[in-house]
């Protein structure tokens, strides 16, 4: 038998559920914004055994119920890196939300509670 899917999107988003991940699915998001080509900002992650590469985009952010608008946390335009190329791990990656300390950070990239604490959020 096939897997479910369900489809949701939210803050211009688009994710697909299926009983183990969300994905993110760049192609269907209506407010991500991509930087051309040759302004793009890389970000590779190594490993030991593999890394993730891909690079900086920006777009909507929520964390929570998406039917319950009154149990979300959203941070507007957040900068992430989008995986377009992985050889670690098993399963799939779609994005890397900073979780360090800014001084470990990439630089000109706020983590992601950071940005949480900028908005009043958390």
């Amino acid at each position: 038998m096939g897997k479910e899917s369900i489809e949701t999107r939210t803050t211009g988003k688009s994710w697909t559920h299926d009983d183990q991940f969300n994905y993110f699915d760049i192609a269907k998001t209506t407010s991500v914004e991509v930087p051309p080509d040759y302004t793009r900002n890389t970000v590779v992650i190594t490993f030991g055994s593999g890394k993730l590469e891909g690079y900086f985009v920006k777009d909507h952010c929520m964390l929570g119920d998406v039917e319950d608008p009154e149990n979300q946390l959203k941070i507007d335009m957040f900068q992430f890196g989008y995986v377009t190329k992985q050889t670690v791990f098993t399963g799939g990656f779609d994005a890397i939300v900073g979780l360090a300390y800014p001084a470990m950070a990439e630089p000109g990239v706020e983590p992601f509670f950071d940005a949480m604490m900028r908005e009043k959020i958390l």
